[in-house]
């Protein structure tokens, strides 16, 4: 009998019957390659190769793959490979078994599965923290690639679900590459996938750098914050600690808080005013201030130089420099600063505040970019949107100030 060619599988057709009322139906053909390997026409034509072997004086039937995935070639290497293992005496039925049921575990583990299940692993976490994190997962990442399974999960899929929110909510974007990053190495540190693509490589060349991450200053863990927190007001009270403490609280830049005067706070009100000039932006920001803020006003108080009266003037400063009059320098914070929480900064408490309301919480994205006197979304949204959302911003620092300084 001549060798089966690689054209003549190709060309291979089902069998035909003809069933009880006369009609005529395909049926299974099998067309023998040699040495046992065959190849299984199926009634709907679809093919696959087969090879029998003897294995305790029984004939054994293994699964070697589907045509055309599976050429002739590589069909005719993989029997002579079982052939030589069953004369040896290997299981090869076993070994087959054990691949089959590995690449079922392999069709099951998708990355929605594996995601779920490194979720559970992260439970040492604050609750809410967590759940924020599944839920960015679910919203984004799932609908694009969640039944995929983990193994086949590439930096492609992780850029098709980053795309969308890349520009519009870059914070968001973040924290979603970053989810989806630790989904892929729990899968590959359990031996289900390969190694984990560079998605921050990939990223940083699929789009270009969100606006809000052009800023970076070395910033506390939002996670050791409160506990950086704790050790500051531990400390013997200082002007600088006095001014890095009510910084925090308001998430200003520490020039703002250092050039900061009595005249624009609003003890009744409970609210600063920081004019226009001393901003960014050059547009006034109202800082609302929390229980925790308006504390540290009232230390601040006993620094304020007074006349006869006991009354001060509107320009004096809230945290004076060692020289009357002036502020005080920006190293005095810093120092105080760097004690407590060294390798970082004090700019660096705005990213922490940032991270924390992004993770922790679930404040609108828009109330805490507002928080930060950045500007939200383009020209023709901020002619539309001319409020200040200080109510929302007076509830997202209250729970910022009873996450880092509990009473």
């Amino acid at each position: 009998m001549a060798k089966l060619t690689d054209l003549a599988v190709k060309n291979a057709k089902p069998g035909v019957y003809v069933d009880a009322e006369g009609n005529t139906r395909p049926k299974a053909n099998r067309l023998h390659v040699g040495d046992g390997l065959t190849v299984l026409v199926k009634p709907n034509g679809s093919k696959f190769w087969v090879l029998r072997v003897m294995k305790d004086g029984k004939r054994v039937d293994l699964g070697l793959g589907r045509y055309p995935g599976v050429s002739l070639l590589d069909a005719r290497a993989a029997a002579t490979a079982l052939r030589g293992k069953a004369k040896a005496g290997d299981d090869v039925l076993a070994e087959k078994r054990a691949a089959a049921a590995k690449a079922k575990e392999a069709r099951e583990l998708t990355f929605e599965v594996v995601a779920r299940l490194a979720h559970e692993a992260r439970k040492g976490l604050a609750a809410k923290t967590n759940a924020l994190w599944l839920a960015r997962l679910e919203q984004y990442a799932f609908p694009a690639f969640g039944k995929t399974p983990v193994e086949k999960v590439d930096g492609q899929m992780a850029i098709a679900a980053l795309e969308p929110v890349w520009h519009d909510k870059p914070e968001t974007a973040r924290r979603l590459r970053r989810a989806i990053s630790a989904v892929l190495k729990f899968a590959y540190a359990r031996q289900w996938r390969g190694p984990v693509p560079p998605l921050s490589d990939l990223t940083k060349d699929a789009f270009p750098t969100p606006q809000a991450a052009l800023e970076h200053h070395p910033a506390v863990d939002y996670l050791k914050a409160p506990a950086i927190i704790a050790k500051l007001r531990s400390e013997p009270e200082t002007v600088g600690r006095l001014a890095l403490l009510f910084t925090v609280y308001t998430a200003v830049r520490s020039g703002e808080t250092r050039l900061a005067t009595w005249g624009e706070i609003d003890l009744a009100a409970a609210e600063w005013t920081i004019p226009a000039a001393r901003m960014k932006m050059k547009r006034d920001h109202v800082v609302p201030l929390t229980a925790a803020a308006l504390a540290i006003l009232e230390r601040a108080k006993l620094l304020r130089h007074v006349d006869e009266k006991g009354e001060g003037k509107p320009d004096d400063l809230v945290f004076p420099g060692e020289r009357k009059g002036r502020p005080m320098s920006d190293m005095t914070m810093s120092k105080a600063h760097k004690l407590a929480a060294p390798g970082t900064v004090p700019h660096g408490w705005r990213s922490t505040f940032r991270d924390w309301a992004a993770e922790a919480t679930d404040h609108p994205a828009d109330v805490c970019e507002a928080a930060l006197a950045h500007l939200i979304g383009n020209a023709t949204t901020r002619s539309y949107q001319r409020g200040t959302m200080l109510d929302k911003r007076r509830a997202l620092m209250n729970d910022w100030a009873a996450y880092v300084a509990p009473t």
